[in-house]
């Protein structure tokens, strides 16, 4: 289903050293700004108790969940959209949709590689997270939610991105039109959220918004006395399906928007007579000077001798 596109990719990021480089640096400095933490309260008091050791993993929690999924959402944009604004510019693009591809396979193939990258930090990170329920002061349904609202979020971006990518023309214009509008749909859901435009649209807004979303998962209170659909559950859902429409956009404008205008209407140049005189004179001096013009004058000599 994701195609000979995500195939590739798939079979070279792993030979790439920057693959195993951006998983270590990634983890390193999750792990160092974890013994930061630990270092500044030991600094003040010794963590001997159960409450300074589950306050100490709350707050870790706190820090590190919000920061993987701003970094990670940022890098699926930012990755997707360049990587197909490349495509673009090196001419590959118009390759691709010259084959038997569906768009399908073109789009999902090009989401679906840029997310490699994200989800394998998002994984490598598992164990880290995994060990601050052992401290206390979180649970194991908040660590699950936590990663659910991140994958979402992760999921969207890189469709954004793709599809931007595929929309624009320059690399720098999908890159930051895919920023502006995670920024604009974030925004849009904590203006909304605030109930300005009534309780309605208020909760439908809380659904789609990740601050809201992330401050459920870092609260164990949040939803204890609530029986319906958890916030973060909610948007977990909800960003997926919306991730899903936007990719559906763009398989069905994929062979719209590509080639684009610039490609399909450019008109060679014509040429001028001061250009033919060039060529031919070039010809001319590259043909005297060869081997090609001794056999002819060889052949015309013999012609013209008399018998």
């Amino acid at each position: 289903m994701l195609g000979p596109v995500f195939n590739r990719e798939a079979i070279v990021a792993p030979k790439r050293l920057r693959t195993y480089l951006s998983r270590a640096i990634y983890l390193l400095a999750m792990f160092v700004l974890l013994a930061t933490g630990y270092l500044v309260l030991a600094g003040t008091r010794s963590l001997t108790s159960a409450s300074d050791l589950a306050r100490f993993g709350s707050g870790m929690f706190g820090l590190l969940a919000p920061l993987q999924l701003l970094v990670l959402t940022s890098l699926a944009a930012v990755g997707s959209s360049s990587s197909v604004a490349q495509e673009k510019d090196r001419r590959t693009l118009l390759l691709l949709l010259m084959t038997r591809l569906s768009g399908g396979e073109l789009v999902l193939g090009k989401c679906a590689a840029s997310l490699l990258g994200p989800l394998a930090m998002l994984i490598v990170a598992l164990p880290l997270f995994l060990s601050l329920p052992l401290l206390g002061g979180v649970s194991l349904e908040q660590v699950g939610l936590a990663y659910a609202i991140t994958f979402s979020s992760v999921l969207l971006a890189a469709a954004v991105g793709t599809v931007v990518g595929l929309w624009r023309e320059k690399t720098f214009q999908a890159i930051a039109t895919s920023v502006l509008i995670l920024v604009l749909y974030v925004v849009a859901a904590e203006i909304i959220s605030g109930g300005r435009l009534g309780p309605g649209l208020s909760n439908l807004a809380d659904r789609l918004n990740p601050v809201t979303a992330m401050g459920e998962a870092l609260s164990p209170l949040a939803s204890a006395f609530d029986a319906s659909l958890p916030i973060g559950l909610g948007y977990a859902v909800t960003t997926t399906l919306v991730a899903l429409l936007v990719i559906a956009l763009g398989i069905s404008r994929v062979r719209v928007w590509n080639p684009s205008r610039e490609v399909r209407f450019r008109v060679p140049e014509p040429e001028t007579g001061e250009d033919l005189r060039a060529l031919r004179a070039a010809t001319s001096s590259l043909v005297d000077g060869s081997a090609v013009a001794s056999e002819l004058r060889a052949a015309d000599w013999r012609a013209r001798a008399p018998r």
